[in-house]
């Protein structure tokens, strides 16, 4: 719960919202601010809305092909078949119409099938007045930082409509669940990447060195690195 939300402010331009979140306790909203009910922080004071200032959409057109921070995971689904398989075993029907690309680049869940997603299409994350981010250096960073930060939109360079193929093996109590550990492999002509969640605080590119730093009760470090090294395989 936002115990201590006291405002949510409406700026007409990217500079006002720009100014509004370097302030202390301020932090974006990418649509109904999903990201910050479930942290829940005390640290939320105020909350700047963005709804009318960055894009809600997807463009798969142009090259590298792009998706709005404002869009929600079922906008995200319209990409393609394999994309929406991949969102569907992420996310549950209520939470795909509620949840925005930019919630979800603003948690970092370390199980996230999107983020390992955008990881896996080499994704850059373009913020207002600075230079775009790589994912690896966007999770490397605290939420702090990161509500800092206005992100307008997610360039997929590995990404090309009819042509990256997308697959997705995961391991999990049932299959229903949220997976313990997943790999999600995008192939685009020779080029292969396969990233890894469930190992490590956010989603990783998989190397035959892999080891997991997470353990708990849904599986033990050592499970988590061999069933790591089991499912890339596989991809």
């Amino acid at each position: 719960m936002l115990l201590n939300l006291r405002a949510i402010h409406t700026p007409r331009t990217l500079d006002e919202a720009a100014a509004l979140v370097r302030q202390s306790g301020v932090f974006p909203l990418y649509g109904g601010g999903a990201y910050l009910v479930r942290w829940g922080d005390s640290h939320i004071e105020s909350a700047v809305t963005l709804t009318k200032l960055i894009h809600d959409g997807t463009n798969s057109a142009d090259h590298p092909a792009w998706v709005g921070a404002a869009a929600t995971l079922e906008t995200l689904c319209g990409l393609d078949g394999n994309v929406r398989r991949l969102v569907k075993a992420d996310t549950p029907n209520t939470l795909r119409h509620a949840l925005t690309v930019g919630d979800v680049l603003m948690e970092t869940r370390p199980e996230s099938l999107v983020n390992a997603l955008f990881l896996a299409l080499r994704a850059e994350i373009v913020c207002y007045g600075e230079e775009p981010f790589t994912l690896e250096e966007w999770f490397a960073k605290p939420m702090i930082w990161r509500g800092r930060r206005i992100i307008l939109r997610v360039t997929l360079s590995g990404y090309r409509t009819g042509v990256t193929s997308i697959s997705l093996e995961k391991v999990g109590r049932t299959p229903a669940d949220i997976p313990i550990v997943a790999a999600v492999t995008a192939q685009t002509g020779a080029e292969k990447v396969t990233v890894i969640s469930g190992v490590d605080a956010h989603p990783v590119v998989y190397t035959p060195a892999l080891t997991s730093r997470l353990s708990d009760y849904r599986g033990s470090a050592e499970y988590r690195t061999a069933m790591a090294h089991e499912l890339a395989g596989r991809g």
